[in-house]
């Protein structure tokens, strides 16, 4: 799949802020008074180089098994259900030969991305894999970092406002992701408006942040 000039693997919240960012070019003859975006996926290449190092820790924070994987007290290790999902995406949008990459194991278990959502992969194999097992020792993974550079929303340009809510005790996308990334859109000029949520999770986020969104989207409808 491709969005406009740039590989596209997107959903969610990511996917939002994406479409807002594109939506003159995609539909020229519609008017979009703006975006919400919630938990948006950012700086995944960064979070895959260093999740394993000691600044992984830092990136990605408390307990959970999110984008990179991530363990109790901030262990960078644990299983992460999403990186199959992912490695699909990026295998479709570029020039990726993931065997070459991956270790026997996870090489293994990339078709269940295929066939499983997110619940199932966290329940297979996937679910038990450490993180730190799913690349081969000393796999070159330029190619797959340029792809998720690419898909990164923290450059993006703005012609219609964005509001994007993020759960402060999120383990499936690290806060400290979304805040580097609303201070670089942020610094850049671009109309983003942020709103935090503590003690708020992934999945609890939408209903945390109902209020506060609809406000924001009925004031660009003048309600």
């Amino acid at each position: 799949m491709r969005a406009g000039s740039r590989p596209g693997i997107r959903r969610g919240g990511h996917a939002a802020a994406w479409s807002d960012a594109q939506a003159q070019a995609w539909a020229p003859q519609s008017t979009l008074l703006g975006a919400v975006a919630l938990a948006p996926a950012s700086h995944i290449g960064t979070l895959y180089e260093v999740t394993a190092s000691p600044l992984g820790s830092l990136l990605t924070g408390s307990a959970g098994t999110g984008i990179a994987g991530t363990g109790s007290a901030g262990a960078a290790d644990a299983p992460s259900p999403f990186t199959p999902l992912i490695l699909t995406g990026a295998a479709t949008a570029g020039d990726i030969h993931l065997p070459g990459i991956l270790t026997p194991a996870a090489a293994n278990l990339m078709p269940l991305a295929q066939t499983d959502c997110i619940d199932q992969l966290r329940q297979s194999d996937w679910g038990r894999l450490p993180f730190s097992q799913t690349f081969a020792a000393g796999a070159d993974l330029s190619a797959l970092r340029s792809i998720l550079d690419a898909n990164d929303p923290s450059s993006l340009k703005f012609s219609t406002p964005l509001f994007v809510a993020q759960g402060k005790a999120d383990t499936t996308v690290p806060p400290t992701a979304t805040d580097a990334m609303v201070s670089q859109l942020q610094l850049a000029g671009q109309p983003v408006t942020y709103k935090t949520y503590p003690d708020v999770d992934h999945r609890s986020l939408i209903a945390a942040s109902y209020p506060d969104a609809l406000a924001w989207v009925n004031a660009r409808f003048g309600r």
